[in-house]
């Protein structure tokens, strides 16, 4: 019976912690998306292939769509590369709630519940992109 009751408190500790990696997620999710949204379609481009492709290969597409680029798009996209300057702060401040979550749980099952989850959500695909493309072997175990 002691076994059954611990099993049974194991199985909701780890359906909570599913619960709070999958509203981290979501919340990951709208807030990077909403910041994406805002940007010139090729510089959220140059973010997606920066974690795709790496940064070497980024900045050759980016370079090379720039120089076919009209002037009003350079602005565009020299104003969204201001705003990457900035990008940690504006990022704490939009993913408030998220960067909250995630502070309290610094482990690396629960980041692998995130990408999971980021993984398998089709309006994710960019923040999921973003995601995996992050070190977590600064993580607990």
């Amino acid at each position: 019976m002691l076994f059954v009751s611990l099993c049974q408190a194991q199985s909701t500790e780890e359906n909570n912690e599913l619960a709070k990696a999958q509203i981290a997620a979501n919340e990951l999710c709208d807030c990077l998306n909403s910041f994406l949204n805002e940007l010139h379609p090729k510089s959220a481009k140059l973010i997606s292939e920066n974690a795709l492709l790496g940064p070497t290969k980024a900045e050759e597409n980016f370079f090379s769509y720039f120089e076919t680029a009209s002037t009003e798009e350079i602005l565009r996209i020299q104003e969204d590369i201001e705003r990457f300057d900035n990008i940690d702060l504006e990022f704490d401040q939009r993913c408030e709630n998220a960067v909250k979550i995630l502070e309290q749980n610094n482990n690396l099952a629960f980041f692998e519940a995130i990408k999971n989850t980021l993984n398998n959500d089709p309006e994710c695909e960019l923040v999921s992109s973003i995601f995996n493309s992050i070190d977590l072997s600064h993580c607990e175990e």
